[in-house]
Parts: structure tokens; C-alpha cells; sequence
């Protein structure tokens, strides 16, 4: 597909404005606060709680997770019992992805319907000769599985390059979609700054997310490399619009070193980061009644 001809954004329009309609920030605090049973003073106070109860550690300030989730759900709330799987990207979207299904299967169970698939890719570089495998992926379980809803998750958008191979697919196969990322980077920003925000439509159009972050953020993402959460990391070689899926390879001297070493320890961490995601999706499905 030749991306060179299709519609690309003119400078002067502000990606935003492309955005499914969302709250703004106010509006969006007043709801959580009254989903949740508490006065607006003590928001901050109950964002840090959850934060350092359910997952600490993933990102630089505890808050800022579950802000940016219970923002996320906020966004989904009247399409939630839309979906009928979730496409997950396989390295930082395993957590936002467990999370998002426990509420959605929570809500489809409610509703007499049948649970969520979950189905991982390793969606990523634009060039990775991957996105071949993962198109027969998803062409043989949509047509095994009759996909009617999909919800692509990831944990971060910051150029949309990564993402718009993955789009091309799903639009490719007639899949009907949404994108949900915990951040995303979308805001115009400094001229000087020499990395792009999001700006293609394609992507735009379709994307859903918790927290909108600043070029200071932007390479700062919640899950983005945290391997000792989920056991597999991301090529970064590229810097951040590489989001493309690899597993952690060792030689058997040092995996069994590091199993003897570390495997408590990292299994500790991988429970508890997921004990995290549940309890947190127990307490926000609030957000979704």
C-alpha cells in the first residue's frame, strides 16, 4: 500500500480536532469522582492510593496509571459491550489489555454474553516483515472466530507509524475497530522538537485514551519497556516508534542462571503487577455502570 498518496494532515490543522469527541479534563474528573463516591478535593488523594496499591511501579509517578485508566474507561464507557475481542500488542499492551478485559468481561456477563477473546500480535515497525505473518493471523482467526468488534490495545501512541501498518490490515480484512492506548502523544508541540506527534488520520480517527502527554512525556510511557512485567521487551532501536515485539532471548547458561538467580523475584513482580490490573479494573468498573 502506498502511503505516500494517501491524505495526510495539513500543518495547520491540530491532530486533536481529529479525536473521537472526548470529556475534558474537568468534566472527566467530576464523573470519576462521582462513579467513585468521593468529594473532587480528595481526587488526587484516590488516584495516588490506587497508584501505590495496584501498580506501583509502572510508570513514573504512581497516580498517573490509574489516572490515565479510569480516563480510558471514561472514553469507552458507551462501547464497552461493543467489543467482542481484544488485539493486543504483545509487549506493553499485555497489562492495559488484562485490565481492559476483566471490565468487559465483567459487563458481557451481566449481559448474557459470551467473554472476550484475547489475541496477541507483535505489532510494530513499519518495515518488520512480521506484520506478513501477523496479516494471515488475523485474516484465519476472523475468519475462524467471525470478529465483529475489535478493540486494538497498546499502551502508548507516540508517532502512529507502528499502528497505521496494523490499521492497514484490519481495514484490509472489512475488521470493524477502535484503538484504545492508555497515552498517546497527539498535541502539536515546538517546531524544534525533533520528533513527530501522531498525526495520520487513519489512526486518529479511530483512538481512544487515557492521558494525553506533553514532548516531555512523550518518550515516558506507562508500560513502555518494563520486561520484568511481562517477559517480553521491545526493540528499541529504532527509539520509540519501534513497538515491535521480541522476546527475551538468553542462551541456556544464562537462562538458567537467571532462573536460579531471579526467577522468584520476577515471578513476584509479573503476579503482582497482574494481581494489579484486576484489582484495579474490580474497583473502576465503577466507571462503567
Amino acid at each position: 500500500m502506498n502511503h505516500e498518496k494517501e491524505p495526510q494532515l495539513d500543518v495547520n490543522t491540530d491532530p486533536e480536532a481529529l479525536l473521537p469527541e472526548r470529556l475534558d479534563d474537568e468534566e472527566a474528573k467530576r464523573l470519576i469522582c462521582q462513579k467513585v463516591g468521593i468529594p473532587e478535593e480528595e481526587y488526587w488523594d484516590y488516584m495516588n492510593m490506587l497508584g501505590s496499591e495496584t501498580s506501583e511501579g509502572l510508570a513514573p509517578y504512581p497516580f498517573k496509571t490509574p489516572e490515565a485508566l479510569a480516563r480510558l474507561l471514561l472514553e469507552l464507557r458507551d462501547k464497552i459491550s461493543d467489543y467482542d475481542t481484544i488485539l493486543c500488542d504483545d509487549t506493553s499492551g499485555r497489562l492495559p489489555a488484562l485490565f481492559l478485559k476483566k471490565i468487559m468481561d465483567k459487563k458481557h456477563e451481566e449481559q448474557g454474553k459470551d467473554l472476550v477473546r484475547l489475541e496477541f500480535v507483535a505489532a510494530g515497525k513499519q518495515y518488520s516483515p512480521l506484520f506478513g505473518e501477523i496479516r494471515e493471523f488475523i485474516r484465519e482467526k476472523n475468519k475462524e472466530e467471525n470478529w465483529q468488534k475489535v478493540l486494538v490495545v497498546t499502551d502508548h501512541i507516540f508517532s502512529g507509524e507502528s499502528m497505521r501498518k496494523l490499521v492497514d490490515i484490519l481495514e484490509e480484512e472489512n475488521i470493524d475497530f477502535d484503538i484504545a492506548s492508555v497515552t498517546a502523544y497527539t498535541k502539536k508541540h515546538d517546531e524544534r522538537y525533533e520528533h513527530d506527534p501522531c498525526n495520520d488520520p487513519k489512526v486518529l480517527q479511530k483512538l481512544y485514551f487515557g492521558s494525553s502527554v506533553n514532548e516531555d512525556e512523550a518518550m515516558a510511557a506507562p508500560f513502555y519497556h518494563k520486561p520484568k512485567y511481562t517477559g517480553v521487551t521491545k526493540d528499541v532501536g529504532f527509539g520509540p516508534t519501534s513497538a515491535h515485539a521480541e522476546r527475551i532471548e538468553e542462551s541456556l547458561e544464562e537462562r538458567q542462571q537467571k532462573i536460579r538467580n531471579n526467577e522468584k523475584t520476577l515471578g513476584q513482580k509479573k503476579k503482582q503487577a497482574r494481581k494489579g490490573m484486576k484489582d484495579l479494573a474490580e474497583e473502576l468498573y465503577k466507571l462503567v455502570e
